[in-house]
């Protein structure tokens, strides 16, 4: 019923006389007055199933209609607004507002210079820092110059926020206007799910030069944002590859060991299928260091209960270690590090005299000489001597 009379309506509004100024401004009250609110009706009919999520912020740019503006504010529902406006389209807000019935706490206003984009990028950056950069923020560029609008897209992207416009297929030229009914909700991409292979170079970029933290970090959002399932897949392979290795290079062992388990169990359940993957060509590797891993995971509660003695004198623990803190120094080397460097090899020179001592059952923090385990078959004169000729036997060595 209501689409018949829309379409009624816009037969008689389509042939309203428009050859003088009075009768355009005629025109222009039947198009508010008759043809709006069945708009909106078909506007929120059409598109509601698009809506998959509530919409709690909303920021838009102003232009000199108020119609596409005040359809998404009805479809959307938001809970505060900003309008980035010019002087030219300030008296906009108020059709705006008096159409959708808003309250003055529901909405902000800032005006922009509609050739500057920096007006823009700084407006939006401001609102998302003063509404605790909020989730679920939604920026509609329908409105406003070709400037202002690439700049408030340009602006979502950066901040990685949903963006979207109201357009339509049915445009009428001589009305300035779409063919009423006609209007659609779209939504805009973010640029990273299309220029998502640059992203993916910068991530593995780091991870080439050992900066796994900072490619864990870009590949947390790629895994979830880059569209094509496959490449997704890959790219949380690499995610848990960068987990272990920032674990392991911070020796927290148990953390990495986790993030391996996971990485191998993943590995080996796609590669039947998919031994195409990035990785799997590693999975030994990536087995035999998940080996390595999970003895050395034991390490934390073993320092914890106070049993360094039995890592020094387990070559399952020491050697991987001392491998680790090796090529750890070796990483930071690389990275011009060298204050860092040089501790972790001092370190690695004490762990090994440690574990020199640890064999003969000598603890550097607690030394029992009494308490020596003698090799006798290199000193075989000591096999039956009393504690006291053993400790004067090795002072003489000593001193």
């Amino acid at each position: 019923m209501e689409n018949n009379e829309l379409l009624e309506r816009t037969e008689e509004w389509k042939c309203l006389e428009r050859k003088t100024l009075r009768q355009r401004e005629m025109a222009d009250a039947f198009y508010e007055k008759k043809l709006m609110k069945l708009i909106e009706s078909a506007y929120i009919m059409n598109n509601s199933e698009k809506v998959y999520e509530k919409v709690e912020y909303l920021i838009m740019s102003v232009g000199t209609s108020y119609e596409p503006l005040a359809l998404n504010i009805q479809l959307l529902k938001p809970q505060k607004i900003l309008f980035l406006y010019t002087k030219a389209t300030e008296h906009i807000i108020d059709k705006i507002v008096k159409y959708c019935k808003l309250d003055n706490i529901n909405f902000d206003k800032s005006e922009v210079h509609e050739t500057n984009p920096l007006d823009i990028y700084k407006e939006i950056k401001n609102v998302y820092l003063r509404w605790s950069k909020p989730k679920k923020l939604y920026i509609d560029f329908t409105g406003g110059t070709k400037s202002m609008s690439v700049a408030a897209a340009m602006a979502g992207a950066l901040i990685d926020v949903q963006l979207v416009y109201v357009g339509t297929t049915n445009y009428l030229v001589d009305f300035r206007k779409p063919n009423p009914g006609s209007e659609t909700l779209f939504y805009i991409s973010n640029p990273i799910e299309v220029f998502g292979d640059m992203e993916i170079e910068k991530a593995f970029a780091l991870f080439d030069k050992y900066n796994y933290a900072g490619a864990r970090s870009r590949l947390a959002d790629l895994k979830e944002s880059v569209p094509e399932p496959q490449i997704r897949q890959q790219l949380n392979f690499v995610y848990y590859l960068s987990c272990t290795y920032e674990y392991w290079d911070a020796l927290d062992f148990p953390k990495a060991y986790e993030s391996i388990n996971i990485l191998n169990k993943q590995l080996m359940r796609d590669s039947r299928l998919n031994n195409h993957y990035i990785l799997m060509d590693f999975l030994d590797k990536l087995l035999h260091q998940e080996s390595i891993l999970e003895a050395l995971k034991e390490i934390p509660q073993i320092i914890a209960e106070k049993k360094n003695m039995e890592i020094l004198k387990n070559k399952e623990y020491i050697i991987p270690l001392m491998f680790s803190m090796y090529i750890n120094a070796g990483v930071r080397e690389k990275q011009e590090k060298y204050d860092m460097a040089t501790l972790l090899l001092y370190r690695l020179l004490e762990m090994i005299e440690q574990r020199r001592l640890a064999i003969y059952n000598l603890y550097v923090s607690k030394m029992k000489y009494d308490e020596i385990e003698w090799d006798y078959k290199k000193v075989p004169e000591l096999s039956k001597a009393a504690p006291e000729t053993k400790v004067k036997y090795l002072s003489r060595k000593v001193y």
